[in-house]
């Protein structure tokens, strides 16, 4: 239920509501208009404002609403207008603005002035916003499409995980084209528009096949082939994810029924799951009961990201350790980006790290990412786990990764995504002497 955090004293009192600032907003954007001058709207957000009302109380909350806002007041112009528009949420009006260079100069003032400590009930708590912005007339046409354009900037930056965004046309763009696409997505899946590529995996000593990751690829009737980075945000955002992966898992474990065991035997198949679906409290039972009608537990490799495990470590670490106890394998895909550290190794529920392929693709040429390379699968292995190299385009590389004992590679040298029959043609057709060189 959302509750309006109650007036505790004076200090609270004389804060502008949302009802002066809409007021206000009203007279600014009619004198800008009279002056030929430009007028910024800023919606400054605090980041976990919810937590804080939930842990300290409305009390505090409050106390904490008058601190930010003297602590920004005290930043601003005689002539800027600052208010309390909602929970955890200010508006700042900035009359004459030059240009949207101005507004960032603004924005980075308060948030660098504004990220310091504020003590609540003896805790120290560090202050972090996320500010949204627009401009009338430049991009504004009215005081209200201001107000519309600020908030979904706002919207935006959370959604993207951005400290700052400031309204475009491009951006109201991108945002309905999503809205439109994740339309197109749960339709797409009942349409049969989505379909895997399979990219393998080879054991680098020897250059046998010793699995494949399954990629998800949807082919729209009206945008054509859509890449994964821009149509698997928007799932996920949607909430059509979960689906997706379920259908994912099931399609990956079945295709693999026809895949021809006589040369390699079992390929092992890594099948991603998002952050989302790592959480959801049916996900461990989901995996099982897919192992159970397809079968064949210790193929399957569930793939997970750095940083997805580490939004809840304690529960992410549980759910991963269930499966890993029912045989399925557990891979942490992008290692090196995220927050690496000893015990992070110690206590990992994995059996293997994929090394992002930002540092594999430049290891010949850049000494940093060579240690890094080098580091990760000297930790890995002393904490017995094996690491699958991305990236890997060219022989050289291949090579450099062998000398350092890196366990499997994976990347366009040995094979770009592949349908599920051209797939079963580099099963029968694959030579493992090609690498020997």
């Amino acid at each position: 239920m959302n509750m309006t955090t109650p007036v505790l004293d004076s200090r609270t009192a004389d804060i502008p509501d949302r009802r002066y600032f809409l007021q206000t907003l009203l007279e600014h954007a009619v004198h800008a208009q009279e002056h030929n001058q430009k007028l910024a709207l800023l919606l400054i957000r605090l980041d976990r404002f919810e937590y804080i009302n939930a842990i300290y109380g409305y009390e505090s909350a409050n106390i904490l609403v008058y601190e930010i806002f003297c602590r920004i007041k005290a930043m601003l112009r005689a002539e800027d207008y600052l208010a309390h528009t909602g929970e955890g949420e200010f508006g700042l009006l900035i009359p004459n603005v030059l240009n949207a260079g101005h507004v960032l100069l603004a924005i980075n003032k308060i948030q660098r002035d504004l990220g310091k400590y504020v003590d609540i009930n003896g805790d120290e708590l560090s202050l972090k916003v996320t500010i949204g912005a627009s401009l009338f007339p430049e991009q504004a046409s009215s005081p209200s499409s201001l107000m519309q354009q600020a908030d979904l900037a706002l919207i935006t930056a959370i959604e993207t995980e951005q400290r700052h965004t400031i309204f475009t046309e491009k951006l109201m763009q991108n945002v309905a084209s999503e809205w439109g696409m994740a339309d197109e997505i749960e339709n797409g899946y009942y349409n049969d528009e989505f379909f895997l590529c399979y990219q393998p995996k080879i054991e680098l000593k020897n250059g046998l096949p010793y699995g494949v990751e399954a990629l998800m690829r949807w082919r729209s009737p009206s945008r054509g082939l859509v890449p994964p980075d821009q149509f698997i945000p928007v799932a996920e955002e949607s909430g059509h994810i979960n689906e997706m992966t379920w259908w994912a898992l099931n399609t990956a474990l079945r295709e693999a029924q026809a895949w021809p065991v006589e040369l390699w035997g079992n390929l092992s198949i890594a099948v991603n799951v998002s952050a989302k679906m790592l959480h959801h409290p049916e996900f461990v039972d989901s995996v099982l009961s897919a192992v159970s009608i397809w079968g064949n537990a210790n193929a399957l490799t569930i793939e997970v990201t750095e940083s997805a495990l580490m939004l809840d470590q304690e529960r992410s670490f549980k759910a991963l350790g269930q499966l890993k106890d029912a045989g399925i394998h557990i891979s942490i895909d992008d290692f090196g980006t995220g927050y690496s550290s000893l015990s992070y190794f110690r206590d990992i529920p994995a059996d293997e790290l994929k090394i992002d392929m930002s540092f594999v693709k430049n290891m010949l040429a850049n000494q940093t990412d060579a240690h890094i390379v080098n580091t990760v699968i000297d930790m890995a292995h002393r904490f017995g786990l094996l690491v699958v190299a991305e990236g890997i385009e060219n022989q050289q590389t291949y090579n450099a990764l062998r000398e350092v004992e890196c366990d499997f590679g994976q990347g366009y040298l040995m094979g770009k995504p592949l349908r599920h029959e051209e797939l079963i043609a580099w099963i029968n057709n694959h030579d493992p002497l090609q690498f020997s060189h």
